[in-house]
């Protein structure tokens, strides 16, 4: 039955095939050992045993995060990255509402698989890219595939505000969270390496929308309005 190629198709940007090598406790499972340098070939069969009793942990984890969020997806999909030029997270959700795909950069550490975060950021990071595709699986966005940085300023920007609306929602019920502050200076870092030329993308620019925005549901069609509101303002 595996491997088992899978088309994730999305509504905006670009979709993907995902290729599954395993199945661990309802969760596709994709992750390509060669990219494991600390191992040499002869090893990479015991590494592939420990590596899925390692996943079981992480997958029970997902779990609970999706159980909190009230998430319920016929399929997970987790992609495991261990090489260090595609360590980037992220979370997508086909347009079928069927799939919720989780990419995962990993990293072996005393003989242990584990997401490569900071250890106080991992709870937190499930999270939030969870609450992405409980937006996207309720309706209030679209099935959004993978997007090249810089590449459309108004995707970029609208999911900078929608990191306003997630944030706050994850602190109002208590779960975990960034601070009202970290998550400013973490979207006006971003905005301005991405747009440098924007004079309007300031720290005031980002406080004004987080306090707008913060904790609020929002939808797509919402920030792009807002957004569009702002380039007429500018005018």
């Amino acid at each position: 039955m595996y491997p088992q190629s899978i088309d994730i198709e999305v509504d905006v940007g670009d979709g993907l095939i995902f290729d599954c090598m395993e199945e661990i406790n309802g969760f596709w499972i994709s992750f390509d050992l060669f990219d494991i340098e600390e191992f040499e070939l002869l090893e990479r069969v015991r590494v592939k045993r420990k590596l899925i009793d390692d996943l079981k942990w992480i997958i029970k984890d997902v779990k609970k995060v999706a159980k909190d969020l009230n998430i319920q997806v016929p399929h997970f999909a987790l992609a495991c990255y261990f090489n260090p030029l595609n360590r980037v997270l992220y979370c997508i959700v086909d347009k079928r509402k069927e799939i919720v795909y989780l990419r995962l950069p990993m990293v072996i550490v005393d003989g242990y698989t584990t997401i490569d975060v900071d250890a106080d950021e991992y709870d937190h990071l499930i999270y939030h890219e969870l609450m992405h595709a409980k937006d996207c699986l309720e309706g209030r966005f679209p099935s959004c595939g993978v997007i090249i940085p810089g590449e459309n300023p108004e995707l970029d920007l609208i999911t900078s505000l929608w990191h306003f609306s997630i944030e706050g929602r994850l602190e109002r019920s208590g779960l975990p969270h960034r601070s009202r502050e970290k998550v400013i200076e973490i979207e006006y870092e971003w905005a301005r390496e991405l747009k440098p030329s924007k004079n309007y993308i300031t720290n005031e620019f980002f406080e004004k929308f987080r306090n707008k925005l913060w904790g609020k549901e929002v939808t797509f069609e919402e920030l792009q309005s807002l957004l569009s509101n702002l380039r007429k303002d500018k005018v």
